[in-house]
């Protein structure tokens, strides 16, 4: 999840849209309690996002002395990492994600690949392609339903290890694993504006 520290609220406060000189910061969340307890529903699921997101969304971020900016109006973009590492790892531009946003990922990859022995694969991961209908409910829901950029790195096809008992960490491919930490390395880099 990429914030701001100093929120530039497009919504809330409108006397807050022309400020430039806010930073953003990098917060990793590490989720849990997304699966059902008995049938899969917007009510038993996604327990973890959903309390996170409320408490966010129930805050106000007090440097800015106005009620309606909350915790969750700082968040800048909302990237999910999900089911990573398999060897058939390919990433599209789904329905939901922020497309400037995920034009980083293939745009990074590209830019790495010319670089001599950056990545370990002959191939790229992240495709330009749009990939419509294709909607899986996870964790970044509550967060795109309050109207947060998201960007969901799904592989387009699950591990065919997932949800069984060889969904072990001898199913992961090194080689994706390896390229996918040096692209979100330099994706977040350029997302934060450091000079890399």
């Amino acid at each position: 999840m990429l914030t701001y520290d100093h929120f530039h609220c497009f919504n809330s406060a409108p006397y807050l849209i022309n400020r430039t000189n806010y930073f953003r910061s990098l917060q990793l969340l590490f989720l849990d309690g997304e699966e059902a307890f008995k049938n899969w529903s917007k009510r038993d699921s996604l327990y973890g996002s959903r309390k996170l997101c409320e408490e966010l969304e129930a805050h106000p971020y007090p440097a800015y002395g106005h009620p309606s900016v909350t915790e969750l109006h700082r968040i800048d973009a909302f990237v999910l990492l999900d089911l990573l590492g398999a060897p058939n790892c390919y990433i599209y531009n789904y329905e939901v994600n922020d497309k400037k946003v995920y034009k980083y990922f293939p745009d990074t990859e590209e830019k790495l690949r010319k670089i001599k022995s950056c990545l370990p694969l002959n191939r790229q991961i992240f495709k330009r392609d749009m990939l419509f209908g294709y909607a899986v409910e996870d964790d970044h829901l509550p967060f795109f339903e309050r109207g947060v950029k998201i960007v969901h790195l799904i592989p387009a096809h699950f591990p065919s290890v997932w949800h069984t008992l060889n969904d072990t960490a001898s199913s992961l491919y090194w080689p994706v694993i390896d390229q996918l930490a040096v692209i979100l390395r330099v994706f977040t880099a350029r997302y934060l504006k450091l000079k890399i």
